[in-house]
């Protein structure tokens, strides 16, 4: 990491850490300041250095939770809040710099999501403007993201998410299993799907506000899971995709499995796999009898 870039995380954190500070004269820290510590849990840089994304973790004790929120810090502003919905996580800059790319929970305009219960809501992926304003969802599927990525021009989001199924797929499943309560039977794996930037933005602002869906009364459930509109198959797993590592060429993508239950029971769920990007089968580039993480691309020449 350069000098540059090592002082703008270091001046980030530490004006974050001032603006949560208690009182840096007080000689011991009480328990209620302990009990009400802000904690940084990531930080993410800008591609030219000049600002940061910093995501951290609040305890709520009114509503009984913790809250995750973004905030931007900038040499020119300092730190001010970049999301304010409290269940907003893992920041990623969009190549240009342009954009801020975070998963949460919250619910779409127009969506009947408000009702559900915590379990119920899918954490999908959200775009913000990195000069502020109001967060668009790249799409408004009841479909649960496991991991994104960037293409390396900046064009398209890849993620990962559990394959959704057909309405005639649950039924059966539901006569089959009845009220059976399943370990493994129930689990599917992932498909990798690649999502436009453009057209998923012209979706998200043209989305209805909440409640007034044609033909859709406010609380009616939602139906069943689908593919997000516009996105394509890159390559499907049987197990679990849990990160994404587009190539800096943008012609392929490597991504890491691990097992869907997340139990660790076998090393060979954790691996590493190479596709292209226009899709194909998946080639597997490890057989180690280890657990592999933070997938990372050589820089080009």
């Amino acid at each position: 990491m350069s000098s540059l870039r090592i002082r703008t995380v270091l001046a980030a954190c530490g004006c974050l850490l001032s603006a949560f500070s208690v009182g840096a004269q007080k000689p011991k820290i009480t328990l209620d300041e302990y009990l009400n510590t802000t904690e940084i849990t990531g930080t993410t840089l800008a591609p030219d250095a000049s600002s940061a994304v910093i995501a951290t973790e609040a305890p709520d004790w009114k509503a009984n939770n913790f809250r995750h929120d973004l905030w931007l810090w900038t040499a020119k502003d300092g730190l001010k809040p970049l999301t304010r919905s409290g269940t907003d996580e893992r920041p990623q800059w969009s190549p240009d710099g342009k954009w801020i790319a975070f998963t949460s929970d919250r619910a779409p305009s127009g969506s009947s999501e408000s009702g559900d219960s915590d379990g119920d809501k899918p954490n999908r992926v959200w775009l913000i403007s990195s000069s502020g304003g109001e967060a668009l969802p790249l799409y408004k599927e009841k479909l649960d993201v496991h991991a994104f990525a960037w293409s390396s021009d900046g064009s398209a989001i890849y993620i990962s998410a559990k394959a959704p199924q057909t309405h005639e797929e649950e039924d059966k499943q539901t006569d089959e299993w009845k009220d059976v309560v399943r370990w493994r039977e129930q689990y599917r794996g992932d498909l990798l799907l690649k999502i436009a930037i453009a057209p998923a933005l012209a979706r998200a602002v043209a989305l209805p506000l909440a409640n007034t869906i044609p033909g859709k009364a406010a609380g009616d459930a939602e139906p069943s899971a689908k593919l997000p509109e516009g996105a394509t198959t890159v390559a499907k797993s049987d197990l679990a995709i849990a990160e994404i590592a587009p190539a800096p060429n943008g012609k392929a993508l490597a991504f890491l499995t691990e097992p869907i239950h997340k139990r660790i029971e076998n090393p060979a769920d954790y691996e590493v796999f190479l596709v292209d990007t226009d899709g194909g089968a998946p080639k597997q580039l490890t057989h180690n009898a280890a657990m592999e993480s933070n997938l990372r691309w050589s820089t080009p020449c």
